[in-house]
C-alpha cells in the first residue's frame, strides 16, 4: 500500500558487493564472449589446416562410394546425369561451406562443430534438436561404415567361409581397433588419418592410371574393360535406368542420387575438430574448401573415365569394375578398406565430440559425458558411449532401412548451417563481421532452401520423419533447456521486427473495438495479489511495474539497477508478463509523474494506471503494517528480498517485500490521482486486495460484482457513464481467465421503474456482447441517515467545502447496500471482486479556506467509508475520451 514516509538514506544490502564485481568485470577489454563452457586447466590441441581440416574432410568425401558405387551411378545416370548430380550435390556442398566459413570466422569457435554453430546462432533449442539428430547420424553411420569394412574384408580374404557370424566378428574387431585410435586423442587420430590418406589416395591414383591404359580386358566379376574411347563415352552420355535391388525396383534419378549422395557429405569433419584446431577461423574454411575442390576434380575425372572405358552393361551390373580394371584388385581393395575405416573413425571421433559439446551445455541430463581429459580435453567417455551405440548397431545387423533417414539428418544439419548464416547476415547485427568475406545472405538462403528441397526430393517420407523428430526434440528443449546468454540471432530478429511494427502503430488511428488495457502498476511493495490481478487484467496489453527510488540520482543509481535486476528475476521466476520500469526522484509524486509520462514506447504506452489505496497506518506502524514507514525501512528492499531463496518464493507464491518508496502525505496521494486523470489515463484504485482468495475461486464459481451507481441519460449507450463500460470490460477479461461470473449491480433511487431499469441494463449488456450471470437492481435511498464512524465524523468536521464531495452519510448508506449484496468468501459469500466508480476527485486549490491536507484527508476517508468491510474492491475512473468499447463490427 502507498503510504508513510521513507528515509532517503536507505540503501540496498548487496549494492557494495555488486558495484565491486561490476568494476572488476569492466576492467577488461569489454568484449562479450560465450559462456566459457570449457573449463580452465585444460590443454587444448593445436592442429593445423592440413591434418585438422583438409585431410579429415577429404577422407570422408572420397569414401567408399567412389570405389563401389560411382561406376554404377554412371551406368544408370550416364555421364551427363552424373555431371548434373554433381552440380546439385557440390552446389549444396560449396554453399554450405561458404556459410560455415562465415560463421566460424566470426569469433572464437569452440568444440562441437555444426551443433556449436547452430546453437550459438539459432538458440539452444534448435541447436540441440539438430545436434541430436546429427549425433544420431554419426553413431549409426559408424555402424554402416564398419559393416562396409567387414564386408570388404570378408569378400576379399574369406570368400569361401561359411561361418554364420563372421561378418559380426570382423565388424566387432574393426570397430574395436577404431575405438583404440579414437581413445588415443586428436593428435594420434590425425597421424593415423594422414597415413590412411596417403594409402587411400595412392590407391585412387593407381586405379585412375589403370583406367587410362588402352586395350580390352575381361573383368573377374563380369563385363569387360574397353580402354578409353570417345565412342564409348558418347554411348554412355545419357541415362539408362535398370531394375536394381538398391533402388527398390526400377531406378530413377532420385533413387540413384539417394544412393550416391554420400559422396558430397563429410563437409563438417573439419568443423568437428574445431576445439582441437590452432586457428579454426582460418583452418576450417581453407581446409574444407580445399578438400571440396579436390574431390570435385577427382570425381568429375573418374566419371568421365568410367564413361569412356566401360560399356554400359558392365557399369550397371559390376559394382567392382574399378577394382577389376586395376593392375591388382588388392590395390583398390585396400582403398575400400581404408575409406570405410577412415569414415567409421571420423564418425566415432566427430560424433563423440559433438556429444561432449551437447553435454557441456547441459541441454539434456547427460553431464557425465562433458568430462574431457586434462590434455586435449579428449571426450573419452563420449567416445566409449558412441562405440557402444555403434556396436549395438552391429548386433542388430541390417540397418539399410534407416540409411535414408541418416542422409536426411545430414541434409537438415547443412540446411540449418546455411539458415544460421542467412539470419545473422539479414538481422542487421553489427557484430556479425566474419573474417571470411566470400559469402552473402543470398547464397546462404539458396543453400538452405536447396538442402531442404534435396532432402524431400530424395525421400519425402524420411524427410518428414526427420523434421518430425527434430520438432519433438525442439519442443522438449523449449521446456527443459536452461537459460543461456549466447547471443543467438533470435533476439536480433525480434528486436528488428518489433521496432518495425512499433513504428507502424499509431495511437491516433486506434479504434474502440481494438482497445485493450495496457497497465502501469504503481508498486511500493511486492503486493502479490495486486501484481497477479494486473497480470490477469492486461489481456495482451503492456504491463509495466513502476517503482520509484527516492533520493539523489548520484547516490541511488546503483540501487535503481539492483532493483530492476531483482524485478527481472522475479518476473522470470513467477512467469508474469511484465516490464519493470524504475525511476529515481526526490519525491514519490515526481517519480510517479515521470513514470506516468515516460513509460512505454510509441503506441505501446499504458492507458490504465493501477495503484493501491493510501494507508496512513504505514507511517505509524512501519513494518508491522506491511508497508514502508519512516527510517525504519532502511536496508529493506526488493533486492534484500531476493537474497532469500527463489525456490521458497515459488512455493510460498507471493511474499511482501519492501522498497524505500513512500507517499509523504494524503495530499500528495490525491495529487497523484489528479496527475493520472490529467494525463488522460484510466485509473484503478485497489482496496482490500489482501482478501483476494485464489484458492476459493479455484474450488467454486464466484462472482465479480460490477456496481453501477451513476445517474443515466435518455439514450441507452450514453445512459451509463464511461466508468460502467470500463468496469464491464475489465470484468469480462477476468471472467475469461478465472472460474467467475459477472453480476451487474444497478443502484437506483426509490420510485425508479425497476423493470424499465433492468431492461436498460440488459440492453447495454446485450450490445456490449458480454455474458453475465445476473442483473440485480439495488434500491438505495440517499436521504436516509446512518451512523458513521468517528473518523468519518472528524473528517466531516474538517471538511469545509462539503459540496465538493458526496456526503459521508450517502457513502455509508451505499457501503451498507454493497456489503449486503457483495460478501466475500471470508464472510460466507461468493463475491471474488467488486468494481465500483471512484468518488469524484476534489480540487486541491479551492476558493474556500480549507487546506489541501484537510480536503485530501476527507476525500480518502470517503473512499474508506465506501469500501469498508467489502471484499477486494477496485475503484475506477476514466480519463480522456478514448473509446473503451465498440458496437461496430
Amino acid at each position: 500500500m502507498l503510504g508513510g514516509g521513507a528515509s532517503e538514506s536507505s540503501q540496498l544490502l548487496p549494492v557494495a558487493a555488486a558495484r565491486t564485481s561490476v568494476q572488476a568485470a569492466s576492467s577488461g577489454l569489454g568484449l562479450g564472449h560465450d559462456d566459457g563452457s570449457h573449463g580452465g586447466g585444460v590443454e587444448h590441441n593445436q592442429l593445423g589446416t592440413i591434418n585438422g581440416a583438409y585431410v579429415p574432410v577429404l577422407l570422408n568425401v572420397m569414401g567408399v562410394i567412389l570405389f563401389l558405387r560411382l561406376s554404377w551411378g554412371v551406368g544408370q545416370l550416364g555421364v551427363l546425369g552424373m555431371l548434373a548430380f554433381f552440380v546439385i550435390a557440390e552446389t549444396q556442398a560449396i554453399l554450405t561451406v561458404l556459410s560455415l566459413s562465415a560463421i566460424v570466422s566470426n569469433g572464437n569457435m569452440r568444440g562441437g562443430g555444426p551443433y556449436y554453430m547452430i546453437s550459438r546462432n539459432l538458440g539452444p533449442e534448435l541447436g540441440g534438436a539438430v545436434g541430436t539428430l546429427f549425433y544420431s547420424a554419426y553413431a549409426v553411420g559408424a555402424t554402416f561404415y564398419v559393416i562396409g569394412l567387414a564386408t570388404a574384408v570378408k569378400d576379399t580374404f574369406f570368400k569361401d567361409s561359411t561361418q554364420p557370424h563372421l561378418l559380426l566378428m570382423l565388424g566387432t574387431i574393426g570397430l574395436f581397433v577404431i575405438l583404440l585410435v579414437a581413445l588415443g586423442g586428436a593428435e594420434f587420430f590425425t597421424k593415423i588419418n594422414v597415413l590412411l590418406f596417403m594409402v587411400q589416395f595412392g590407391s585412387i591414383a593407381v586405379g585412375m592410371v589403370a583406367m587410362m591404359m588402352p586395350g580390352k580386358k575381361t573383368l573377374e566379376h563380369g563385363g569387360e574393360y574397353l580402354g578409353p574411347s570417345t565412342t564409348t563415352l558418347r554411348a554412355n552420355l545419357k541415362p539408362d535406368y535398370t531394375y536394381d535391388s538398391g533402388c527398390g525396383g526400377m531406378c530413377n534419378f532420385a533413387t540413384v542420387m539417394s544412393l550416391i549422395w554420400a559422396s558430397a557429405s563429410g563437409l563438417s569433419e573439419g568443423a568437428n575438430l574445431s576445439g582441437d584446431l590452432k586457428d579454426p577461423a582460418k583452418s576450417i574454411p581453407l581446409g574444407t574448401l580445399g578438400a571440396v575442390a579436390t574431390s570435385i576434380i577427382i570425381y568429375l575425372t573418374m566419371v568421365i573415365q568410367f564413361g569412356a572405358a566401360f560399356p554400359r552393361k558392365t557399369l550397371q551390373e559390376n559394382t567392382n569394375a574399378f577394382q577389376d580394371a586395376c593392375f591388382s584388385q588388392y590395390i583398390v581393395v585396400v582403398g575400400v578398406i581404408i575409406s570405410t575405416a577412415s569414415s567409421a573413425l571420423g564418425a566415432l571421433f566427430g560424433g563423440s565430440r559433438l556429444l561432449q559439446a551437447i553435454a557441456v551445455d547441459e541441454l539434456f541430463p547427460i553431464k557425465f559425458f562433458s568430462k574431457g581429459s586434462r590434455k586435449g580435453n579428449e571426450p573419452r567417455r563420449a567416445v566409449l558411449f558412441t562405440w557402444f551405440v555403434a556396436q549395438c548397431g552391429l548386433f542388430i545387423g541390417d540397418l539399410d532401412a534407416v540409411a535414408p533417414i541418416i542422409t536426411a539428418f545430414f541434409c537438415l544439419s547443412y540446411a540449418f548451417i546455411n539458415i544460421s548464416c542467412f539470419l545473422m547476415a539479414v538481422s542487421g547485427t553489427i557484430n556479425f563481421r566474419p573474417r571470411f568475406k566470400y559469402y552473402s545472405w543470398h547464397l546462404s538462403l539458396f543453400g538452405g532452401v536447396l538442402n531442404v528441397i534435396v532432402m524431400f526430393y530424395l525421400n519425402y517420407w524420411y524427410a518428414t520423419a526427420s523434421i518430425g523428430a527434430m520438432i519433438l526434440i525442439l519442443v522438449y528443449l523449449m521446456y527443459k533447456a536452461p537459460q543461456t546468454e549466447w547471443g543467438d540471432v533470435r533476439q536480433a530478429i525480434i528486436f528488428h521486427q518489433v521496432r518495425k511494427y512499433l513504428l507502424q502503430l499509431d495511437t491516433r488511428t486506434t479504434h474502440g473495438k481494438l482497445w485493450r488495457p495496457s497497465l502501469l502498476l504503481y508498486v511500493d511493495n511486492l503486493d502479490g495479489p495486486l501484481v497477479s490481478f494486473c497480470n490477469s487484467l492486461k489481456k495482451g496489453g503492456v504491463y509495466i511495474l513502476g517503482t520509484v527510488v527516492l533520493g539523489e540520482y548520484a547516490r541511488h543509481a546503483a540501487e535503481v539497477k539492483e532493483i530492476k535486476g531483482a524485478w527481472l528475476r522475479f518476473i522470470d521466476q513467477t512467469g508474469i508478463k511484465a516490464f519493470p520500469q524504475i525511476c529515481n526522484a526526490p519525491s514519490a509524486r515526481l517519480g510517479y509523474q515521470s513514470l506516468l509520462q515516460m513509460s512505454g514506447l510509441g503506441a505501446m504506452t499504458p492507458n490504465t494506471v493501477v495503484l493501491p489505496m493510501y494507508d496512513e497506518s504505514a507511517r505509524e506502524e512501519g513494518f508491522a503494517a506491511g508497508t514502508i514507514g519512516g527510517a525504519g525501512s532502511a536496508g529493506r528492499s526488493l533486492t534484500a528480498f531476493y537474497c532469500r531463496s527463489m525456490v521458497a518464493l515459488a512455493h510460498e507464491r507471493w511474499e511482501s517485500s519492501f522498497l524505500n518508496t513512500a507517499v509523504e502525505s494524503e495530499a500528495e496521494y490525491v495529487g497523484m490521482l489528479h496527475d493520472i486523470l490529467c494525463e488522460d489515463k484510466n485509473m484503478v484504485v485497489a482496496q482490500n486486495f489482501d482478501l483476494l482468495d485464489e484458492a476459493a475461486v479455484a474450488s467454486k464459481t464466484m462472482t465479480i460484482d460490477v456496481w453501477m451507481t451513476q445517474p443515466h441519460a435518455s439514450e441507452v449507450w450514453a445512459s451509463f457513464a464511461q466508468e460502467s463500460l470500463f468496469m464491464l470490460q475489465m470484468a469480462h477479461i477476468l471472467v475469461a481467465k478465472k472460474h467467475t461470473a459477472i453480476r451487474v449491480m444497478r443502484v437506483v433511487e426509490p420510485g425508479t421503474d425497476v423493470a424499465a431499469e433492468r431492461a436498460r441494463v440488459a440492453e447495454l449488456v446485450a450490445e456490449s456482447r458480454i455474458d453475465i450471470h445476473s442483473i440485480n437492481i439495488v434500491v438505495f435511498d440517499p436521504t436516509d441517515v446512518v451512523q458513521t464512524s468517528d473518523a468519518a465524523a472528524a473528517a466531516r468536521k474538517r471538511m469545509v467545502a462539503e459540496d465538493a464531495l458526496v456526503s459521508f452519510d450517502v457513502l455509508a448508506l451505499l457501503n451498507a447496500a454493497m456489503r449486503a449484496h457483495s460478501k466475500g468468501a471470508n464472510d460466507g459469500g461468493s463475491t471474488y471482486l467488486c468494481f465500483a466508480p471512484l468518488p469524484s476527485l476534489p480540487s486541491l486549490s479551492p476558493d474556500s479556506e480549507a487546506s489541501e491536507a484537510d480536503i485530501a484527508t476527507a476525500y480518502l476517508e470517503s473512499m474508506r467509508v465506501l469500501t469498508e468491510g467489502l471484499p477486494a474492491t477496485a475503484l475506477v475512473a476514466t480519463g480522456g475520451s478514448e473509446s473503451i468499447m465498440s458496437r461496430d463490427i
